[in-house]
């Protein structure tokens, strides 16, 4: 299935995924640069969970032989582009090949931006966030948003376990639904999670902010360190995790911030 066949498809509205329809054409020659790296990827890739960073590192490899530039409206179309390949037995492990094209192009423009001399106009679409849309798959990816380490990352739809997991510094948003083990090792940064959880939230935590809603007992028992700040009852709680003993249930000091207004 061709991606304009995939977009008109699955998306009525195509400005409900940030992209210009008459922008797609244009878009999907730099595409078909992307593809063929990310199916030999998911041929090869180690499907273990230990072996992550093993995995991304030979993302980062590949995505290094692009010639021609990508833009984060690539990243967003090539996410469309996923639900070609749902039959794969390695597709949960996408989000680790997203998560290196993201960080690989949010390096090269922040060195660009140090570099050369930029209009504000430019420095500001460094700040705009990569849009990842999910809601179209019926298989939530694993390891979504590995290693982010400065980006601005809205995933538009659900997404599997780890997501943000190692997460360095920047903001990841997750607009849908998200498996255990959410912000797992996080170093940094805020990880925003709209809707409920499961179980584990924090697993690791060393620094960052996780902003969950609802219910703290989704929090992990095995938080280092880091800042939780939880949405309840129509008010803001901002809860700080101390170090406890492994296996003991985090100490989650909250105040409140302030009450929401009906």
């Amino acid at each position: 299935m061709k991606l304009t066949e995939t977009i008109t498809e699955n998306y009525e509205d195509i400005s409900q995924t940030g992209i210009d329809s008459l922008q797609v054409k244009k878009e999907l020659s730099r595409i078909d640069s992307i593809i063929p790296l990310y199916e030999h990827w998911l041929e090869k890739t180690i499907f273990a969970s230990v072996l992550i960073a093993i995995n991304y590192t030979s993302a980062i490899k590949g995505l290094a032989k692009i010639k021609t530039q990508y833009t984060k409206e690539d990243i967003t179309l090539f996410s469309l582009k996923l639900i070609d390949y749902e039959s794969y037995p390695k597709f949960k492990e996408s989000g680790i090949f997203l998560s290196a094209l993201v960080n690989t192009h949010y390096l090269q423009e922040k060195i660009k931006n140090k570099t050369q001399a930029k209009t504000h106009d430019e420095k500001e679409e460094l700040q705009k966030p990569y849009e990842i849309v999910t809601q179209h798959l019926n298989t939530q990816i694993d390891n979504l948003c590995y290693k982010t380490d400065g980006a601005v990352v809205c995933i538009k739809g659900s997404v599997g376990e780890t997501v943000a997991y190692y997460m360095k510094s920047g903001t990841v948003i997750v607009e849908g639904s998200y498996g255990k083990h959410s912000g797992y090792s996080m170093r940094g940064g805020t990880l925003i999670l709209k809707k409920k959880a499961e179980s584990e939230i924090g697993f690791l935590m060393r620094g960052g902010t996780i902003v969950i809603k609802d219910n703290s007992d989704l929090v992990s028992q095995n938080i280092i360190a880091g800042n939780i700040l939880i949405y309840k009852e129509k008010k803001e709680y901002f809860c700080s995790i101390k170090k406890t003993a492994w296996g003991e249930k985090p100490i989650i000091n909250c105040r409140t911030e302030h009450a929401k207004q009906n």
